[in-house]
């Protein structure tokens, strides 16, 4: 009956291959194993065995970059002359838009348009709580404790109107930066901006690494009393995960000893 299934094996080499592709290509502008690749469905790594190492995955998909790479013959190198060209005008018009955008020059300052809805009036107890992943370790039981503490005290921050960069409004910067300096173990979180001029869209907030996986956390999201703590869930289509872009040297000034 399924017999005109492919095997896992032959499964997993088909989403490689599209994943090198998309890459070589330049379709997909995102390194291999970064954090936009967790909500990406040609990702091997959410199929294959937990005991592989990262370095036999590494080695697989370098013998599938060459595959594609010689599959594609010697156009490809034009292509990517192309594209290259392509990306110098963009980005030339970019530089030109940026140089009459005075509110966005300093991006140490982080002048971003506040992101948010109205922040929920202040409740005694919490009728929402934090999304639970299935079948989860001890290890990512305690990353979500810790998440839930840090959105917790940054909400009753920006209650207070702390203002972290002392720009006279209270928004999306401060809230990562509260975030950020209330989350204990910093080798798993940053501070993240993500742009989309398609959707309008210029937010700061948090990434987590919650059990080996960065998730994009709203660190507003118990301000304004969001049903989830994900930017996914909060923003939808007006969040393109591959538009992140981790920030959080430029913000270290405003993070307060905790």
């Amino acid at each position: 009956m399924y017999s005109d299934y492919p095997s896992l094996s032959e499964a997993i080499r088909k989403c490689a291959l599209e994943c090198s592709a998309r890459r070589i290509n330049r379709t997909c502008r995102n390194e291999f194993d970064s954090i936009a690749c967790n909500d990406c469905v040609f990702f091997i790594k959410k199929y294959t065995n937990p005991s592989a190492s990262n370095k036999m995955i590494d080695l697989y998909m370098l013998n599938t970059d060459m595959d594609v790479d010689a599959f594609m013959g010697p156009n490809h190198g034009l292509r990517l002359l192309y594209l290259v060209i392509i990306i110098l005008v963009i980005a030339a018009g970019f530089i030109l838009w940026r140089a009459g955008d005075e509110k966005d020059r300093n991006l140490g300052i982080g002048r971003y348009r506040t992101e948010s809805v109205t922040p929920a009036p202040v409740v005694t107890a919490r009728t929402t709580t934090v999304p639970a992943r299935t079948n989860t370790t001890s290890q990512a039981s305690s990353t979500m404790q810790m998440i839930e503490t840090a959105l917790t005290r940054t909400a009753a921050e920006l209650r207070r109107g702390v203002d972290v960069n002392g720009d006279g409004l209270i928004n999306c910067i401060d809230a990562a930066v509260l975030f950020y300096g209330f989350f204990p173990d910093k080798s798993k979180v940053t501070i993240t901006v993500n742009r989309n001029a398609g959707t309008d869209f210029h937010h700061l907030f948090n990434v987590v690494n919650i059990d080996g996986v960065w998730r994009a956390i709203e660190p507003q999201a118990y301000w304004t009393n969001q049903r989830s703590i994900y930017m996914r869930d909060v923003w939808v289509d007006r969040y393109d995960a591959n538009l992140n872009r981790t920030v959080t040297n430029d913000y270290l000034r405003f993070v307060r000893n905790r």
